[in-house]
């Protein structure tokens, strides 16, 4: 009777055993992953960051652009503004009173009288 019980006594301390090294080879394992995984995080939290800090950059860039954008259309259309205003005083005062002057000289002329 005795040497039944201390075979299955020896039977289930070599199972023990068996799953204590089953068990220390997985832990081993479980752990070499987890220092690739946190080494793989830690690289893809500084890509990450280099991402952020790029677009926060295109984007204050984008902002003054679009600030710069702004204000070379104000200073363009006041330009034109005062272009345009120079182009007709150029065309409906200076030409005209040119014309006028130049039509009354050919009133008088018999070389080149007016049609």
């Amino acid at each position: 009777q005795w040497g039944k019980f201390k075979d299955l006594v020896d039977e289930l301390e070599a199972e023990m055993d068996r799953n204590k090294d089953a068990w220390k080879a997985l832990k081993e394992d479980l752990n070499e992953q987890l220092d690739v995984i946190s080494a793989q995080k830690a690289e893809c939290q500084t890509g990450f960051d280099t991402a952020v800090g790029s677009k926060n950059a295109l984007t204050s860039e984008s902002d003054e652009k679009t600030v710069q954008a702004r204000e070379l259309k104000v200073d363009y259309e006041r330009e034109m503004a005062v272009c345009k205003g120079r182009i007709d005083e150029l065309l409906f005062t200076d030409v005209c009173a040119v014309r006028k002057v130049r039509n009354e000289v050919l009133l008088s002329s018999t070389v080149s009288p007016p049609s």
